[in-house]
């Protein structure tokens, strides 16, 4: 048992330096901007969202602001804002401007 951990331990090793003697050089870069308020972002058309039967009216306070990814995503590349979210590992597109989304929302 004691040599299958060894083994294994040495083989994690070699991987790691492999990884990282090739990702030393390079790495991937995104043009990060901070906003104030995500409004400014943009205005989007939100009348094809799913909408829910209850409404929950809230205030929402956040003295920080937002940090968001430019990026382009698809075929063909379709522009949209990633907000950075260090809490979660989820990913996710808001953007009612997206062909999928639209195409989705009409139930096609």
């Amino acid at each position: 048992m004691q040599l299958f951990s060894i083994l294994s331990l040495l083989s994690s090793l070699m991987c790691s330096l492999t990884v990282l003697g090739s990702s030393a050089s390079s790495y991937v870069k995104f043009p990060v901007q901070k906003f104030a308020d995500i409004i400014n972002i943009g205005t989007q058309d939100v009348s094809t969202v799913f909408k829910r039967n209850e409404v929950l009216n809230t205030t929402v306070i956040n003295g920080i602001g937002v940090y968001v990814v430019k990026m382009e995503i698809g075929t063909p590349p379709q522009t949209v804002y990633l907000q950075l979210d260090t809490g979660s590992s989820d990913m996710i597109v808001n953007n009612a401007d997206i062909a999928y989304c639209k195409s989705m929302s009409d139930g096609s």
